[in-house]
Formats: structure tokens, C-alpha cells, sequence
């Protein structure tokens, strides 16, 4: 009679570690979209093209065209008027939805982010993939989605 004890013990421990596994998860992808958001927007007028990209890795291809086309403007002004932007969350992210497909873990995570220097605020929409990107960091921003508003 000592196996249904085990088993039930072993089964309550996974059931305690997974959901704890997936907050931790989470917290982190969270915290990396915060990161890489903030990162990507922090820019001067001083950084050539090939600074700006060195945060694409980060990011999908379409992904990548898709911030590329919505910021060019921004790129530009920021170098007309020789600003340095000083991005900053105006909340802390927001996880919309979480699940797999196929076998890979998602998560689409809404965060919004100031850009003072600017007057705007971003609403970014994002789809992030746990993946193995090139640069070793675990996860990639699959697809993204923006809409700017005048900051208040």
C-alpha cells in the first residue's frame, strides 16, 4: 500500500513546483520585455543606424520591420533636434494571454511606455516566443503591435 502514497505525494509536489515554475517564468518574461522596450527606445541622436540595431536580435524579422517603419519618423526627429530619449514604463507590464503552441511557451504582454522628450506614449502589444535566439537570451518578440498617443 506504500505506492498510492507515493505517487499522491509526488503528484501534490509537481502540482506545487509547476504553477510556482510558471510565476517565476512570468516575472521574467515580463521583466525582459520592460528591458528590451526601454532599451530600444533609449536612444540619441549621437547612435548611428548600426547602434539602433543592436537590439534587434531581440526581435523577429517582422517584428523588427514592423518597430523599424513605425519609429523611422521618430529616428529623425530625435536626430534633427539632437534629443536623447529617456523612455519609461508607465506600468509595469501586463501579461494578456500565456499557453503553447506546438510545444513552445508564449505569452502576449501588453506594456505602454512615456517618451517625454517626444510628448508620446507607446502602447506596445507583444507576442513573445521562449526560444533560443542567436544571442543566448531566452525568448524573442515574435510580433509586435503600437499605437502612439500624445503623452498626458
Amino acid at each position: 500500500m506504500r505506492a498510492p502514497s507515493f505517487i499522491l505525494s509526488f503528484t501534490l509536489m509537481l502540482m506545487l513546483i509547476s504553477p510556482l515554475s510558471m510565476a517565476d517564468d512570468n516575472t521574467e518574461v515580463k521583466a525582459w520585455v520592460e528591458n528590451v522596450l526601454i532599451s530600444t527606445l533609449a536612444i540619441s541622436y549621437q547612435e548611428s543606424d548600426e547602434d539602433i540595431r543592436k537590439v534587434q536580435h531581440y526581435y523577429s524579422m517582422n517584428a523588427w520591420d514592423g518597430l523599424s517603419s513605425f519609429l523611422g519618423d521618430k529616428v529623425d526627429v530625435v536626430r534633427e533636434k539632437q534629443l536623447e530619449l529617456h523612455p519609461s514604463p508607465q506600468a509595469p507590464p501586463n501579461i494578456l494571454e500565456t499557453g503553447y503552441v506546438s510545444g513552445i511557451h508564449y505569452w502576449r504582454i501588453a506594456q505602454d511606455i512615456i517618451i517625454p522628450e517626444l510628448d508620446v506614449e507607446i502602447n506596445f502589444i507583444v507576442a513573445v516566443l521562449e526560444a533560443k535566439p542567436m544571442d543566448g537570451s531566452r525568448f524573442v518578440i515574435q510580433s509586435i503591435s503600437m499605437s502612439k498617443n500624445k503623452s498626458q
